[in-house]
């Protein structure tokens, strides 16, 4: 592997781009949302998800970029990772408290909530010890799919399969640029398994 194909790779599969992957899927493979909700209040929550989430992340980082606030924007130091780990987690915690009041579907609720801890877990592990986030989106995106293998009636052992070839990939990539360590890789993929299945 290159320095060149590693970079793409981890630009391709970053992490507020994996998360939101995670969210269309969501969309995609459960009854209650898939069928469940008109068109048009998906296209709404899928919309407005991006905007307070992924938007306002990526926003703050170039920002943070832009003003020499953080040295890049893969933020290296895990000083640099605590703004943008607590406005994100933030952002969750609102949406979940403002969607809560209208008649969203339990389960999008449930995925915001699992975002917030997922995001609360990692702001207060990298006080202490920096972890690969982009590890831990991959592992989120890994144990949906479990969840939905188990809980629809799709056949989804190649979709497991490729997020499986995916998380190996990307990780391999973090490690060639020597982003993280083999510890912090497996640390952020196995700790947000272990929220999304439970196991």
């Amino acid at each position: 592997m290159n320095r060149g194909l590693a970079y793409s790779v981890s630009a391709i599969f970053h992490p507020v781009l994996v998360s939101f992957l995670s969210l269309f899927l969501l969309f995609q493979l459960f009854p209650a949302l898939s069928h469940g909700v008109p068109n048009r209040l998906k296209v709404y929550y899928l919309s407005y998800l991006f905007i307070t989430t992924a938007l306002v992340s990526l926003i703050l980082v170039f920002s943070l970029r832009l003003t020499g606030r953080i040295k890049s924007l893969s933020m290296e130091d895990k000083e640099e990772r605590k703004l943008p780990y607590l406005v994100t987690f933030l952002m969750f915690v609102f949406n979940y408290y403002n969607l809560s009041k209208y008649s969203v579907p339990p389960l999008l609720l449930s995925w915001i909530l699992a975002g917030a801890v997922t995001l609360l877990l990692i702001l207060m592990v990298n006080f202490f010890y920096k972890i690969s986030l982009h590890a831990a989106s991959l592992g989120s995106l890994l144990g949906l799919l479990c969840v939905a293998a188990i809980h629809t009636s799709n056949d989804l052992r190649p979709a497991l399969a490729l997020a499986i070839l995916l998380s190996g990939l990307v990780c391999s990539s973090r490690l060639f640029l020597k982003a993280h360590d083999t510890a912090q890789l497996y640390l952020g993929f196995c700790s947000v398994e272990f929220i999304v299945t439970g196991k």
